[in-house]
């Protein structure tokens, strides 16, 4: 039979395990990493530059620093900058035409041994504001403007295509054009309109260098 001096000891050891699970808990619990902008609910716009910044929390053997991008809410990464030195607590991000209500970043800390990470709210990308509107676009013709079944888009210099994109005039995409496989090419290219409500629309065209937004009407 226990005498009143050990059931005291157990006491203890079963609080003192109890206390340890908990202090255990937390430390895996917590992010070891924090992004700081990034937080949620921002507006960005294509081509806008923004600054990422994160803070360590605690600290590791870290490796480097792993930056993502979703654009669904975090069903999905995309690589946004891996490797990133240990020193660096900042990214100088340009936002892409990836139109979106669920943008998100995450920053990820690459450590010997366990990783720890960290990722904002969603983030709007917005498509009508932040873009050069080409009233009078040196890069680039669309015509018929406004157009019925279709419209074509010129290239005036030698450039290359990589995203395209058809917008409502609420800015949700609409299509998807795939680019040419070819690096640099001068061209007309012929887009369909067929089956598209009357009314005004964008068309995002980007290169390497630029991005431009033409308003198209179709009647």
């Amino acid at each position: 039979m226990l005498n009143f001096v050990e059931i005291i000891k157990i006491n203890f050891m079963k609080r003192l395990t109890i206390t340890l699970g908990l202090l255990l808990f937390c430390y895996i619990a917590f992010s070891h990493v924090s992004l700081d902008y990034p937080v949620g609910g921002e507006n960005f716009h294509p081509g806008q530059t923004v600054n990422i910044e994160w803070h360590i929390i605690i600290q590791h053997n870290t490796q480097n620093w792993d930056l993502y991008f979703s654009d669904d809410g975090g069903n999905s990464w995309q690589d946004l900058r891996l490797d990133i030195g240990v020193d660096t607590l900042t990214y100088s991000w340009t936002v892409p035409d990836d139109i979106t209500d669920h943008g998100r970043i995450k920053i990820v800390q690459d450590n010997v041994g366990n990783n720890y990470e960290d990722e904002s709210e969603d983030f709007i990308i917005s498509a009508t504001s932040g873009i050069d509107e080409a009233a009078n676009d040196q890069l680039f013709d669309l015509f018929p403007n406004p157009a019925n079944d279709y419209v074509i888009l010129k290239s005036k210099v030698q450039q290359k295509i990589t995203s395209l994109k058809i917008l409502s005039s609420e800015g949700s995409v609409i299509k998807k054009i795939e680019p040419h496989e070819d690096p640099v090419y001068n061209e007309e290219r012929r887009i369909s309109l067929a089956g598209y409500p009357n009314g005004m629309y964008f068309l995002i065209i980007q290169t390497n260098g630029n991005i431009r937004m033409h308003k198209l009407i179709k009647r």
